[in-house]
C-alpha cells in the first residue's frame, strides 16, 4: 500500500505545526521536552491529572482532555505515548479529527492495524509517522550510508545484543518492549545492503516475569545471498548492553551506544588471506560524527512529515518490523 499522503498543510499559518503530547509517562515527558525545545509543544494530555499538571506548568503549557486537543484548530498533530492497545483508536480518532498522528513504539500489534491506519492518513490528508528512535541516531544513520556505499562490502551477517535490568510491563515480553529498536536497526542496515528478510525464528525464556512473559529471546533472521541477522534480548541483565555490529566481506562496523561519543562508532577492516586471525589483525579506528539528540531528531522528522516530507521509509520500516513481531 502507498504511504505517499497529500497533506493540507495550509492551517499552519506563518508558524510551524504544533501537537499535543498524549501520555507523560516515563518515556513522555522525554518527547515533552523535545517538542518544547522545537518550539511545537501545544497541549499535554495525559490522565493522571497531578503529572498532568506538573508538566504543563514545566513546558508552559495548557492541559487538555484528548477531545479538548482533536477540537482545538491551533493543534495540528498529536504525539502519542501511550500503551500499545490503546494506539490505534487513539490515532484513528485523531485523524478523523483531521490531525497528524505519531506514535511510539511498539506502534500498533499488526501490519494489518497499520496498513489501516495509513489507508486512514491518506484519506484524511494527514501525516503518520511510527516511533523507531534509533533510526533517528545520527551514528546509526552513519552506518546505514556506510554500508550503502560499500565500506564493509557485501554484508553478510547483522547482530544486535540489547540487554538491561529493565522495566516489566505486564501485558508486553521483551520481545514486543526492546524488539522494535534492534529490529528496526537491523531492517534499516538490510535495506541499505539491498537485503530482503525471508525467515524469522526465535526463542523465549521465562526467568523472573509471573505472568508468562519473556524475559530474554533470541531472534534469527535468514535472508539471501548467504546473509543473517541476530538479536538478542534480555531484561534480566545484571549489565547494560546496547550494540549493533554489522559484518561484511571486506569490514565491520560496531556501534556501541553505551560508549562515550566519540567511541560509539568503529570500523575494523578486514584484510585478505586464509587466518581468519591475520584477517582481522587491521587496526580499528573511530569514526568521528557531531554529536545529536536522536529523540529530538525524530521529533522534528514528525515536524517536517507534517509539512509534506515522505513517510514511505518510516511506514516500510514499521511494517517490516510488524511483520516479524506478529510471527513470533
Amino acid at each position: 500500500m502507498s504511504s505517499v499522503t497529500s497533506l493540507n498543510t495550509s492551517s499552519f499559518g506563518g508558524k510551524g505545526p504544533l501537537v499535543a503530547l498524549v501520555g507523560c509517562g516515563d518515556w513522555g515527558k522525554n518527547i515533552a521536552r523535545a517538542l518544547s525545545s522545537l518550539g511545537a509543544l501545544a497541549a499535554i494530555v495525559e490522565h493522571h491529572k497531578e503529572r498532568g499538571e506538573r508538566y504543563a506548568q514545566e513546558f508552559s503549557c495548557p492541559l487538555m482532555s484528548f477531545e479538548e486537543a482533536l477540537k482545538s484548530s491551533s493543534i495540528h498533530g498529536v504525539v502519542l505515548a501511550t500503551s500499545l492497545e490503546s494506539h490505534k483508536a487513539l490515532a484513528h480518532a485523531a485523524m478523523e479529527a483531521g490531525k497528524s498522528v505519531f506514535i511510539e513504539k511498539p506502534v500498533v500489534a499488526t501490519v494489518k492495524d497499520f496498513e489501516d491506519l495509513i489507508l486512514k492518513a491518506t484519506r484524511q490528508g494527514v501525516c503518520l509517522m511510527g516511533g523507531h528512535l534509533l533510526l533517528y541516531h545520527p551514528l546509526f544513520q552513519e552506518v546505514c550510508r556506510l554500508v550503502g556505499e560499500g565500506q564493509v562490502g557485501e554484508v553478510r551477517l547483522v547482530t544486535s545484543h540489547r540487554q538491561n535490568f529493565g522495566k516489566f510491563f505486564p501485558q508486553e515480553d521483551v520481545v514486543w518492549d526492546f524488539g522494535p529498536h534492534d529490529l528496526s536497526m537491523i531492517c534499516a542496515v538490510l535495506q541499505a545492503s539491498n537485503h530482503e528478510l525471508q525467515e524469522a525464528h526465535i526463542r523465549k525464556s521465562c526467568l523472573l516475569e509471573t505472568k508468562g512473559q519473556a524475559d530474554v529471546a533470541s531472534i534469527t533472521l535468514s535472508l539471501p545471498n548467504k546473509c543473517k541477522g541476530y538479536a538478542y534480548l534480555s531484561r534480566v541483565s545484571l549489565t547494560k548492553e546496547q550494540r549493533l555490529v554489522v559484518w561484511g566481506t571486506e569490514g565491520c562496523l560496531t556501534f556501541d551506544d553505551t560508549l562515550p561519543w566519540d567511541q560509539k562508532l568503529k570500523f575494523t577492516p578486514i584484510k585478505e588471506g586464509k587466518n581468519p586471525a591475520e584477517r582481522l589483525a587491521g587496526e580499528s579506528s573511530f569514526i568521528e560524527i557531531p554529536p545529536g539528540e536522536p529523540l529530538k531528531a525524530e521529533m522534528q522528522a514528525f515536524l517536517e512529515g507534517m509539512k509534506g516530507a515522505d513517510m514511505t521509509a518510516n511506514h516500510r520500516n514499521i511494517n517490516q518490523v510488524l511483520s516479524i513481531l506478529q510471527k513470533i
